[in-house]
Parts: C-alpha cells; structure tokens; sequence
C-alpha cells in the first residue's frame, strides 16, 4: 500500500505541475513569438524606408515577387511571410549593388535573418518540449492506472523515468523562455 501511494502521489503531481507548467509557458511563448515578429516587421520597415533614401528610383524594384510591387507597398506589408526573399531579391539588384548604403543594407539584411533564426529555434524549442511534456503526462496517466499492479522493485525504476522526463521537458521550456526574453531585450536595444 505505500507503494501504491508513492507511485500515485508522484504521477498525479507530474501530471498536474507539467500541464500547468507547459499552458503557462506556452502562452508566454506565444506573447514572444508575436514581439519577436514584430521587432522583424519595424526592422523590414526600416530597411525598407532605409532603401527609398538611397537615390534609386521605386519603380526599380517594380518585380519584387512575394510581398509587393514597390516599396511604398513593402514599407506597409503586416506579414512576415516572403519578407527575407524580397530582401535577396533586392540586393540582388545590380543598381542596388553599385549604391554606397549597399554594405548598410547587408547589415539589416543580416539583423531581420537573426530574429527569423530565433524565432525558429524558440518556436522548435517549445513545440519539442510540449510533445515530450504531453508524453511524460500519458506516461503519468498510465502508470497511475497500473499503479496497484507496480511492484516494489519497478516503482524506483518508472519514477526515474517520469520525473526524468518531466524535468527535461521543463528544462527545455525554460531555456525557449529564457533565449526568447534575452533575443527579445536585445533585438528591442538594437531598434531603438
């Protein structure tokens, strides 16, 4: 019987504190993914307007493909999506090239792809840890309905592995939340 105790007590918590732990992180997550595309979004504007002060004509860049057809339409674009190929595309330009700003241009080229990487490392970061949380949740689910049938020489065994991983989908979590906040600080210093 104080097996069967150590054993519900244990899974019934990781259960609890892992779902709890992964709706709140997970929807701050969320708040920094949005900031984060938000900071790409001002610096795109930025080069964008950065770019209409460089003495080439719009209508140079009348064949932007993803987003829009000149850059007062770019200047306003509100999506990410397509963002960093109108970016090549422009650089590419051969008029664009023979600009004194062109090595200006690569920098915010090279900031805007250093937000989209982090905001791919912290949305991959927290998709790995609420997969591995959900698991280690069905795992406590399971073990708590066998939890009678466990016998004294398991229980030490399959409570390592529960908190095992339980502790590492929390780890993970923590680090996506600790690298968005710092990218977030810094990227927010470099736009001011």
């Amino acid at each position: 019987m104080e097996y069967y105790n150590s054993i519900y007590y244990t899974f019934s918590t990781i259960a609890q504190v892992l779902a709890g732990f992964i709706a709140l992180s997970g929807v701050f997550i969320l708040f920094k993914i949005q900031d984060l595309r938000k900071i790409q979004l001002i610096r795109a504007q930025q080069f964008y307007n950065y770019m209409s002060g460089s003495g080439l004509p719009e209508s140079s860049f009348h064949g932007c493909p993803s987003i829009a057809a000149d850059l007062k339409t770019l200047r306003l674009a509100e999506s990410t999506s397509g963002m960093l190929e109108e970016i090549n595309y422009i650089l590419n330009d051969d008029n664009v090239k023979k600009i004194h700003q062109y090595k200006s241009l690569q920098n915010w080229k090279s900031n805007i792809e250093k937000i989209e990487s982090v905001r791919t490392t912290v949305k991959v970061l927290t998709i790995i840890s609420i997969i591995l949380g959900v698991l280690t949740i069905i795992y406590s689910l399971i073990v708590l309905s066998l939890a009678p049938m466990i016998s004294n020489s398991n229980s030490m065994i399959i409570k390592n592995i529960g908190i095992t991983t339980a502790t590492l989908s929390m780890i993970i979590m923590v680090c996506s939340i600790i690298m968005s906040f710092k990218e977030t600080r810094v990227v927010k210093k470099k736009t001011k």
